[in-house]
């Protein structure tokens, strides 16, 4: 083992200092957890609740947040007839969605294509909660 000097003492305090403090963000992590779950059950049941900028505001700063993308929508069947009528250009070991989406906004053939193999471009709403 090596020797003890007054560097390596004064690193090892500060590795104690970092794992004390990671030890407590875990726990109030899990301590927020719940609270986050019960947050996005409340923006769930009251969609009304929020303002014309997709937000829940709370006086203290916290806010939930309403995010919209767009996902493709196929099944196995419409994503082998994807592959088949586009060509490998948007795969990897699947198909890269975001890649079909983006080129599908300018590209009619592709969406007439997108359409024909049985799948679709939708919104996808994701909740995200935040701390002012």
């Amino acid at each position: 083992m090596a020797k003890t000097t007054k560097k390596t003492a004064n690193i090892n305090t500060v590795a104690d200092k970092y794992q004390y403090y990671a030890r407590e963000i875990k726990a109030l992590e899990a301590g927020m957890k719940p609270l986050k779950e019960e947050l996005l059950a409340y923006a769930k049941e009251n969609p009304q609740a929020f303002d014309e900028s997709f937000q829940i505001k709370f006086p203290n700063g916290t806010f939930i947040a309403l995010r919209v993308t767009d996902v493709l929508n196929a099944d196995d069947r419409a994503r082998e007839l994807l592959i088949d009528n586009l060509g490998t250009n948007f795969m990897e070991t699947k198909l890269k969605d975001k890649d079909i989406i983006e080129a599908a906004r300018t590209n009619k053939l592709m969406q007439k294509q997108i359409t024909q193999a049985g799948a679709s471009i939708d919104q996808k709403e994701t909740l995200a909660v935040y701390a002012g």
